[in-house]
């Protein structure tokens, strides 16, 4: 009997061998892997720990772009120039970026703020500095038909304001009179330039104190200080920080992100 159950077992030790194992211990980290798993993978906490920091840096930058955000549309406006009165430097319907301060200098381009007794009239006008508080200005010509140079005074005497924004089909031709400026207040450019002569007062404008004039680039069709006098500084809502290219795919993102609502000015 004994020896028929010893042939059964050397018969199925033929078909089944026994499994041999190695006396190597066996890993004691809990973490170590098994039943397959690709032991190149991160163990489970420190995947967590990845998955968390990952969405945290997420968080900060969404953060960051919606405190930028706020901060952009609370400095720059969109602003739409209506009118030819700042031809050739900026066209009628042309956007521009404003930067919103009352820190106006000479030579900047400018969007401030009128009474209107008609609402549905835009409040703004676009123009550009000529002139800040303590300015002492001249307009000049050598004639009639020449174009009109602007000269301030620096240093005790006059000299030419460097324009070049401007052509000389742009420049003032006809200053005339105005309500504002009771007398002509061009003058003859020859005297102008010599510096031994002194120009009389009344053909000198002096810029007050926290007061700004402004012309328009497109001198022979804007309505500026000539017909309204001076503007207040507190009246300025910001300066020019940049000119949009018409129908561009950078004035098309802007109208997006500002959802289509833009400031109007007109010349």
């Amino acid at each position: 009997m004994f020896q028929n159950e010893n042939n059964n077992t050397d018969e199925l030790d033929q078909f089944f061998p026994p499994i041999k194992i190695a006396d190597e211990e066996l890993p004691n980290d809990p973490n170590h892997l098994i039943d397959g798993e690709n032991s190149s993978q991160p163990p489970l906490k420190k995947r967590n720990k990845a998955l968390t920091r990952t969405i945290s840096i997420f968080l900060w930058l969404l953060i960051v772009l919606l405190i930028s955000f706020i901060i952009f549309f609370n400095v720059f406006s969109l602003v739409r120039v209506q009118g030819n009165s700042m031809n050739d430097t900026l066209e009628d319907r042309q956007h521009i970026l404003l930067f919103r301060t009352r820190n106006a200098r000479r030579g900047d381009i400018i969007v401030y703020s009128i009474n209107r007794p008609y609402p549905q009239l835009p409040q703004n006008i676009i123009k550009r500095v000529i002139g800040i508080g303590g300015d002492r200005l001249i307009f000049a010509r050598v004639c009639a038909l020449s174009p009109t140079y602007i000269f301030i005074n620096k240093n005790g005497y006059f000299e030419k304001l460097y324009e070049p924004y401007l052509n000389d089909g742009n420049r003032i031709l006809n200053i005339g009179i105005t309500s504002h400026f009771s007398h002509y207040i061009t003058y003859d450019i020859i005297n102008v330039l010599n510096p031994y002569y002194t120009v009389p007062e009344q053909y000198i404008i002096t810029v007050p104190h926290n007061k700004l004039f402004v012309l328009g680039d497109n001198r022979n069709n804007s309505t500026d200080s000539r017909n309204t006098g001076f503007i207040s500084r507190d009246a300025v809502v910001g300066r020019l920080s940049l000119e949009v290219e018409r129908e561009s795919g950078f004035e098309r993102f802007l109208l997006f992100i500002y959802g289509g609502r833009t400031e109007k000015t007109e010349n």
